[in-house]
């Protein structure tokens, strides 16, 4: 087999002004079956770590079997043709190393971390469960039991039933909707051979990206993980079938009746942005002075300082590989939910009329230049970066620019994306709560879709679970 297809060495670059912090120098390789090598350098202690990323996800879910892709990613370690689930945590545990798998919304991701003297037991380890994985079926089972364990856990939790309810609505029948731990009822529906079959069709080189990072060598390590996964083929995938999600004209109101609280949970939101978007940073900066600054936020001024209407309120902007959700959460007394709705579409208003400050602006900025060194300790927080990179498509260079692009950014571009992408219609409002305290104000803002919280043998109704 050839070495390589292409090499690319990633310059040092500094934080703007920020010298002193520049994002770590990397390189990347693209071997011939299609997977993307990186590795980044680290000899300050002699770990290394392989952060495996496939870009298959519950977005690939087949319809009916939410969570096919974590429940496939959470039986991946569970056995190969050689070794049994047991005999595979043994000999991590033996080195005192760790292994696990996971899926979320776009992508999968199995990890492996070891001493630099256990790297050859690590990439054995790694290249045979990705290789040859035997999906027992008493292991898959035991994977269902827990997923089953987990969804029960959740059926209490008023901000989870709201987060599931919220997606649910926004996103209808885009696989966005469901969580990607899938539902009770389609977690039931799934067998040992479609995680047989997702597997195959999915965790492929060609559509993959490993991250080798810690105290290795660079050639050495290529080459040795090169020969190790030297049988991994690639494929032709299937197209993407998901619609794009559209957002509701006017308000579409969802209420969960949960006549045993004295609080309502509340999301408010609408369709946002790709992680790709060109408006990605302005309106980043923009969601930290709305929503995502904790105590210094308009919505945590106006809602809890001014009003003492909750304990907490946080907006989110969730870009993904497609177009993810713009988020505002909070809670407060069943009396005061009309008030607290009503509140928080105010100071979206006012913001999307008026924007930002240059002070508070300044502040945004400071935040993330400041905050991005801190989230580059470890060799995995190092591969997480690159990997999302990697997943949104940014660009080689973009990790060395990330401060640049964040410093770069004027309050005139804010304030034109704010005035662009803030709205106080065409929006979902979900509220969690007794229903027979809240039907009447919820009216108020327009139709109400009401749905009845159950405890039903561990179900929640109208809902797929995360």
């Amino acid at each position: 087999m050839a070495p390589v297809l292409a090499i690319i060495a990633l310059p040092v670059s500094s934080f703007a002004s920020h010298d002193d912090a520049p994002f770590p120098r990397y390189e990347s390789r693209r071997l011939e079956s299609g997977l993307k090598v990186i590795v980044h350098e680290d000899h300050e202690l002699p770990v290394v770590r392989f952060e495996l990323m496939i870009r298959a996800g519950s977005v690939d879910d087949p319809v009916g079997k939410e969570g096919l892709a974590a429940f496939t990613a959470a039986t991946l370690t569970e056995g190969t043709d050689t070794r049994s689930a047991i005999q595979i945590a043994e000999t991590i545990d033996f080195v005192g190393g760790s292994l696990g798998a996971d899926a979320g919304y776009d992508a999968a991701y199995l990890s492996c971390q070891v001493l630099k003297k256990d790297f050859e037991l690590g990439l054995e380890l790694l290249s045979d469960i990705i290789l040859h994985p035997s999906f027992p079926e008493a292991e898959v089972e035991r994977q269902r039991s827990q997923i089953v364990t987990e969804i029960i856990g959740d059926k209490d939790q008023k901000s989870t039933i709201a987060d599931h309810h919220f997606q649910e609505v926004l996103f209808g029948n885009h696989p966005y909707a469901h969580p990607a731990i899938g539902s009770m009822e389609s977690i039931q529906t799934i067998t040992r051979d479609d995680i047989v079959r997702f597997y195959e069709t999915y965790f492929r080189p060609n559509i993959s990206t490993i991250v080798i990072a810690g105290d290795v060598d660079r050639e050495s390590a290529v080459s040795r993980l090169e020969a190790a996964l030297g049988e991994w083929k690639s494929a032709i995938l299937p197209a993407a079938e998901a619609p794009e999600p559209v957002d509701p004209i006017g308000y579409r109101i969802r209420l969960v009746n949960k006549p045993d609280v004295t609080q309502s949970e509340i999301r408010i939101g609408y369709i946002g942005i790709a992680r790709k978007d060109p408006r990605y940073f302005p309106l980043l900066l923009m969601n930290y002075v709305l929503g995502a600054g904790s105590f210094s936020s308009r919505l945590t001024q106006a809602v809890r300082a001014d009003r003492g209407l909750t304990y907490g309120i946080y907006s989110h902007l969730g870009a993904r590989l497609r177009t993810g959700p713009f988020t505002i959460s909070t809670f407060t007394r069943t009396e005061t939910t009309l008030e607290t709705i009503r509140v928080i579409l105010d100071e979206v208003e006012r913001m999307r009329g008026g924007g930002i400050t240059a002070k508070e602006l300044e502040d945004a900025q400071a935040r993330y230049i400041g905050g991005f060194p801190l989230s580059l300790e470890t060799s995995s927080q190092v591969s997480q970066k690159i990997l999302e990179a990697e997943l949104y498509d940014l660009g080689e260079d973009y990790l060395t620019r990330y401060t640049a692009a964040i410093d770069g950014v004027g309050l005139a571009e804010v304030n034109a994306v704010a005035s662009e992408f803030l709205r106080d219609n065409n929006l979902v409002i979900v509220v969690v709560g007794n229903a027979e305290q809240l039907r009447d104000d919820l009216k108020s803002l327009g139709e109400v879709e009401e749905v009845f919280y159950l405890e039903l043998e561990g179900e929640i109704p109208h809902m797929h679970e995360h």
